[in-house]
């Protein structure tokens, strides 16, 4: 088995940084546009509208999961560096192995959560296709 060092976790912490920060972009944009259409459809109620919604909803729901995962990645990531630092290789050793896990996890969520804002373009389509042409 390979030598644990400080450079592999430490490796890990902009990917997951990065990661993060793709997430937290997902959720603002969920959450402007599930504002925007909250207001029209408190003007004109439309089930259409109210789909796009709870898809939306479904979809910060998972993005909220997939920050979460990847928040606890980083931190068992510092865990790891820290038994490093006390020489606890064994510990360290775990600590990473869960935390690769739970970043696989964060990432499979986040492949899941895209496959499912299709749904919300494919809605999208399908009320232009209802509209009698102008």
């Amino acid at each position: 088995m390979s030598q644990l060092d400080y450079t592999v976790p430490g490796l890990l912490f902009p990917a997951i940084s990065f990661f993060m920060l793709a997430a937290t972009q997902r959720f603002m944009g969920a959450a402007s546009v599930i504002r925007q259409l909250h207001s029209r459809y408190l003007e004109r109620p439309d089930p259409v509208v109210l789909a796009q919604i709870d898809n939306l909803r479904f979809r910060v729901s998972l993005t909220r999961a997939m920050q979460t995962l990847g928040a606890l990645a980083l931190l068992l990531n510092t865990a790891t560096i820290f038994a490093l630092y006390l020489e606890h290789v064994t510990a360290a050793r775990s600590l990473f192995g869960t935390s690769l896990m739970l970043l696989l996890l964060s990432i499979a969520t986040s492949v899941w959560e895209i496959h499912i804002s299709v749904r919300a373009i494919d809605l999208q389509i399908g009320e232009l296709k209802r509209r009698p042409a102008a």
